[in-house]
């Protein structure tokens, strides 16, 4: 099996394990060919890449550890260089996101450096059932330990978790206790043996043996790995609806100067172009119309 796939031959997937002798589940996630997607055409910084990266697999991580059926947006925004770190991501295992960034981003990976003051919202969007969000301050220097103190003060459920990535792909190691053996689950046994764990062996070992280098004393168990999509969702008819909803005189102007009007993916950066035939069919079928100067 190659250093960077799982089991079942995906290069991006998460999976679950649960210690027989401790009251403690983790996962273990990779995404490689999926932030090569998430970031193709926006040519980010590196440190808002290596951000957006920690920030993909941390949600991927969120939605597996949670199981509901919906979606669910990590964001994070300041008002630093870094504005926004955006991932939406749901229980297929698909997901999306894109950064907002100033001018100046400093080279730092300190996230405190990078998004001065930011707040971290996770907003939970079942399929059936209320919508719930969480809105947290950021006080600590990556996006990891900003978690795990989410979990710790929001849901009261004692987590630790481990982000490495490089130029290519991101990894990360989640450990929580069970929610019935907070105080009693060997947490902090199995901590203290995956923060022994370097970049160089998370980046570049597959999940057996990086497991088992770390916990061949503790006996697991491992589950099927889930693969993990970057799947952005626009399409032209989501577009479409979007220009429906532009006033006329605006679309007007736009084609009297340009021809045609553009639309662009905000996670994608996909180009949808429409020229004023384009425009008359879309106000149409919105009941508008480009003629009729009553319609606003």
């Amino acid at each position: 099996m190659s250093n960077s796939e799982s089991s079942n031959g995906s290069s991006d997937f998460v999976q679950r394990f649960l210690f027989e002798e401790h009251a403690v589940r983790g996962q273990w996630i990779k995404l490689s060919n999926s932030v090569q997607q998430l970031t193709a055409g926006h040519d980010y910084p590196a440190a808002v890449r290596q951000q957006l990266f920690a920030a993909a697999a941390a949600a991927n991580l969120l939605v597996e550890i949670l199981k509901f059926e919906g979606r669910m947006t990590l964001q994070v925004q300041s008002g630093g260089e870094l504005k926004l770190l955006l991932i939406q991501a749901n229980h297929q295992h698909e997901y999306r996101g894109v950064a907002r960034y100033g001018e100046a981003v400093p080279d730092s990976s300190n996230l405190k450096t990078l998004m001065p003051g930011a707040q971290m919202a996770l907003t939970i969007e079942p399929d059936q059932g209320k919508r719930y969000q969480g809105i947290v301050p950021m006080h600590d220097e990556s996006l990891a330990e900003n978690l795990e103190a989410y979990f710790q003060q929001s849901e009261q459920l004692d987590t630790r978790l481990w982000l490495f990535s490089d130029e290519d792909s991101v990894v990360g190691l989640l450990l929580q206790a069970m929610p019935e053996h907070q105080h009693n689950s060997g947490l902090d046994h199995l901590a203290q043996l995956a923060a022994t764990l370097t970049a160089e062996e998370a980046l570049n070992l597959d999940v057996e043996t990086l497991l088992h280098r770390l916990y061949h004393q503790d006996p697991l168990r491992l589950f099927e790995p889930s693969e993990i999509r970057y799947v952005c969702g626009c399409s032209r008819q989501k577009s479409s609806a979007s220009l429906a909803l532009v006033p006329k005189e605006e679309l007007l102007e736009i084609l009297e100067e340009d021809g045609q009007v553009e639309l662009t993916c905000d996670f994608c950066q996909t180009v949808y172009r429409y020229d004023s035939i384009d425009v008359e069919q879309v106000l149409a079928n919105s009941g508008r119309d480009m003629q009729d100067d009553s319609l606003q």
